[in-house]
């Protein structure tokens, strides 16, 4: 069946950091799953600084997991 696809990716100088410290890119998909959909989203996120780039990387993932929780949350509320 037919499903929607969205790719997307931030460059660094869009960050205003212009030196390739900053990338991110994945992919969101919704996909007909029985009679509702799902959609699922896969990316990556570097942050190249010393020393903090992983922790930031952490901080940045667990807000966007959180985010798409409380989305969901909301969308099944407001169908109910």
């Amino acid at each position: 069946r037919g499903a929607l696809r969205l790719d997307m990716r931030v460059a660094d100088d869009v960050r205003r950091l212009g030196d390739g410290r900053l990338e991110a890119k994945g992919t969101t998909e919704i996909v007909a799953d029985g009679t509702g959909c799902i959609r699922r989203t896969r990316g990556k996120i570097s942050v190249n600084l010393p020393l903090i780039g992983k922790k930031i990387e952490e901080m940045v993932l667990q807000s966007i997991n959180d985010t798409f929780k409380r989305n969901a949350e909301y969308c099944r509320s407001a169908i109910q």
